[in-house]
């Protein structure tokens, strides 16, 4: 006989988790001192830069700092190549200076002097108010994407499955956040699209296991909620675990494989993939549960 386990009863050991990942993510973000926002956000200058001679980061970073420049330093490719990324954003440059006088050549001067012979392969640079209107867009995107399959899951289903999928979906998009920043990942444009990305891959395991609910909620008429919901997870379990561990092998690959410049993106989708399928296990069902229960007692 096939086991069944009993996911909504344990929903509270779910609820409980989800509020320690909050309160750790949300006290570790403020110990840090709030989120690290990339230059697409805040503002601030990125040079690319190659290297003829072997050199590393900190040599980079003293240089610039003994020129009253404070940036971040990656490096990326291979370490055979000498190529490196240096970034320095408006909030960290020298009190009193303008932010128009201040150009990638603030940056490029120091290194060419330090290390001759250094490349600069390419430059960036976001003013402040283009940067606040990329991180304006970007809220107004995530809040459109929510709004639209709110009205997509209502349309497809009932409210009731569209507010609680809500639910899990903002658990991910806050939690995804939050990690980022717990551990200090920086948040620029490809972060916002791998948020994104979980947000639909979460939402599609989502569906899959609200479909099965509603099929049967009429194949299994007699029965109460509880035993259609848990059902219902199980019958969906192995799919959903097969998807998973899939996709989470080959960000894996990407992380492992992959250069710095990725590596961000790549910790934020193995966390954020995570997140998905322990949402529409132990939010998502639970939750709609808790609605239905909740409603027929009232």
């Amino acid at each position: 006989m096939k086991r069944t386990f009993k996911f909504i009863e344990y929903r509270w050991l779910g609820y409980g988790i989800t509020l320690v990942l909050f309160a750790i993510f949300i006290s570790g973000t403020a110990l840090r001192g709030g989120f690290n926002w990339g230059i697409d956000f805040e503002g601030g200058l990125k040079v690319f830069a190659r290297f003829s001679a072997a050199v590393r980061v900190d040599e980079i970073r003293h240089t610039l700092e003994n020129s009253g420049i404070k940036a971040e330093v990656q490096q990326y490719g291979g370490e055979e190549n000498g190529e490196f990324v240096i970034s320095t954003r408006l909030s960290e440059r020298r009190p009193g200076e303008e932010h128009q006088s201040l150009g990638t050549a603030h940056i490029e001067a120091p290194l060419t002097a330090a290390f001759p012979g250094v490349e600069i392969v390419s430059r960036e640079e976001v003013g402040p108010a283009v940067g606040d209107f990329l991180k304006k867009s970007a809220l107004y995107l995530v809040f459109w994407c929510l709004l639209l399959m709110m009205l997509y899951l209502a349309f497809r289903f009932e409210f009731r499955f569209s507010a609680c999928a809500l639910v899990a979906i903002i658990h991910d998009v806050l939690l995804s956040f939050l990690f980022c920043g717990f551990i200090g990942i920086e948040i620029n444009i490809p972060i916002v699209a791998g948020v994104l990305t979980i947000f639909g891959y979460s939402i599609n395991d989502t569906i899959v296991v609200y479909d099965r609910i509603r099929e049967n909620m009429t194949n299994m008429a007699k029965q109460s909620f509880k035993e259609i919901a848990n059902a219902s997870i199980n019958q969906t379990l192995t799919r959903t675990i097969l998807t998973t561990l899939t996709t989470l092998l080959a960000v894996f690959c990407l992380y492992i494989m992959g250069e710095a410049v990725i590596n961000d993106f790549a910790k934020l989708l193995l966390f954020g993939f995570t997140m998905g399928i322990f949402s529409t296990i132990f939010v998502a069902t639970p939750v709609l549960y808790d609605w239905k229960r909740i409603v027929e007692k009232s």
